[in-house]
């Protein structure tokens, strides 16, 4: 019945790989960002999740309880969403792509950004966070992965788009 893409990755492999999609199935988005990129593909999204992941996959429950959803993307991801989304909806994974940390060049940032658990992988294996660093992570998925990690002082953005990480950023200056 739908299909969920949580990240513009996921999407654009998706498409270049699947060259039609049945006009019976929606479209489900994380962020305007991953919207933006289905729609530039072509395609129409019915479902545009915004702010914490348990307010997005309460607000997918209402469109889609008792409906089956795939989710595409990468291999090695990390989905809080996903589980939420299996209390309501059959859920089956479709992994179109596998991802691997690529080490970050060393960096001497004031304000780190995290997007994802690779990403924070990625950024280990050339670089220590500091202390005296900001650290910011997209997402509660994010942000555990670096308390796991041993960084307790990590800041999240109410929601995960642009406007609310700059908001966040210029409120902890």
């Amino acid at each position: 019945d739908w299909i969920f893409f949580t990240s513009k990755n996921g999407v654009k492999i998706f498409f270049d790989t699947v060259y039609q999609l049945s006009s019976t199935i929606k479209i489900a988005a994380i962020g305007e960002a991953t919207a933006a990129a289905v729609n530039a593909c072509g395609y129409k999204v019915a479902f545009i999740g915004a702010g914490t992941t348990e307010n997005i996959a309460a607000a997918f429950n209402k469109m889609a309880s008792n409906s089956k959803v795939v989710f595409a993307g990468a291999q090695n991801r990390q989905s809080k969403v996903t589980a939420l989304v299996s209390e309501f909806a059959a859920v089956e994974i479709l992994t179109v792509y596998d991802n691997i940390p690529l080490p970050a060049p060393a960096t001497h940032s004031d304000i780190l950004v995290f997007t994802s658990p690779l990403n924070v992988d990625g950024y280990l294996l050339n670089n220590a966070i500091e202390p005296t660093q900001t650290v910011i992570a997209i997402g509660n998925t994010t942000g555990s992965h670096l308390n796991e990690k041993g960084y307790a002082n990590v800041h999240l953005p109410p929601q995960q788009h642009l406007l609310s990480i700059a908001e966040l950023i210029c409120g902890l200056q």
